[in-house]
């Protein structure tokens, strides 16, 4: 019922009952089932870690399948915070986990999270190397493409191998999919990597809808890091496309919320969303300003995805 609550957008229906779940039972295996649910929904509610410390703590006490599962998304916790350097090792202790005869399941999840780490924080072509497995997984079982908690998982991969006409069909089957069950617990993550995706082609005006679409089913089902998710994209959006009023609003309440959230990734779109306004506006001083703090905010957070660098702006700024 709670499972259910949640991917119809019921948030509170659905921590509600798991409480009332918790208490009904001693069952070891059914107390971790519950804590893997609790630790996804307070993932996507924020503050990120505090999802992360659900899971880490409920993956001890699991078999090795459940385990590989919710090591996988604390990685992806991780992923928002701005720790690289934790999330590979999640990531790699997920593979490490895996048992000897695994599922398709657990090699997939496995894979991505591994793929997703080494991308953020250091061997980019080892980390194309573990998507790629993993797309080819995915697009070789259809029981991986019909696995609801998985949707989003297959949205991932793409976005991350970042390859024209490498995966592409998993992203639009997560959205069909997402979409033809009606699972707004999943929508706006799906929705969000598919902004993020259109935002870098000619098609900006289909971006910001799905963001606006995201944005506006992430409030309603209290999903605050799919929230700040779609805020920060946006904001990067009305920058590209010179609206300022728009761009500022969007920032402001990012910024926000990832102090709130803790999520330091969001925070680094928002100062390349402001430093791209300005240097559309002119002010290229104060654009030099926002692209030097964002290079600072990868050294801090020791994070090395060249997507994120600033560099070739800093150039255009100077």
């Amino acid at each position: 019922g709670a499972e259910a609550g949640w991917l119809a957008g019921l948030a509170d229906r659905a921590v509600g009952l798991l409480d009332e779940a918790r208490a009904a039972t001693s069952d070891p295996g059914t107390l971790v089932e519950i804590d893997q649910l609790a630790g996804h929904i307070a993932t996507r509610r924020g503050p990120v870690m505090r999802g992360h410390a659900i899971l880490i703590a409920a993956a001890e006490r699991a078999d090795p399948e459940r385990a590989v599962a919710m090591l996988a998304e604390a990685a992806a916790a991780c992923f928002y915070a701005g720790r690289p350097a934790e999330m590979l090792s999640l990531a790699e202790r997920a593979r490490g986990v895996l048992p000897d005869n695994p599922s398709m399941r657990a090699r997939f999840l496995a894979a991505t999270a591994v793929g997703m780490a080494r991308i953020v924080g250091g061997d980019a072509a080892a980390g194309a190397e573990a998507i790629h497995e993993a797309i080819a997984l995915a697009e070789s079982s259809a029981e991986l493409r019909d696995d609801h908690q998985l949707l989003p998982w297959l949205a991932v991969g793409p976005i991350f191998l970042r390859e024209a006409g490498v995966g592409r069909l998993l992203l639009e089957h997560a959205l069909r999919t997402a979409r033809a069950r009606a699972a707004v617990g999943t929508l706006p993550f799906v929705l969000n990597l598919l902004a993020r995706d259109q935002a870098t082609t000619d098609r900006p005006a289909v971006a910001e809808a799905t963001y606006r679409e995201a944005i506006d089913l992430a409030r309603e089902s209290d999903q605050q890091t799919q929230l700040v998710f779609g805020l920060a994209g946006l904001a990067w959006l009305h920058a590209r496309r010179g609206r300022e009023q728009e761009c500022r609003a969007c920032a402001a309440e990012a910024m926000r919320l990832c102090q709130e959230l803790g999520t330091r990734l969001h925070e680094i779109w928002v100062t390349a969303a402001l430093g791209e306004l300005e240097l559309a506006l002119g002010n290229t001083a104060r654009a030099a300003e926002h692209f030097e703090h964002q290079r600072q905010l990868l050294l801090d957070l020791a994070i090395t995805d060249v997507d994120l660098s600033p560099a070739a702006d800093l150039v255009d700024a100077y």
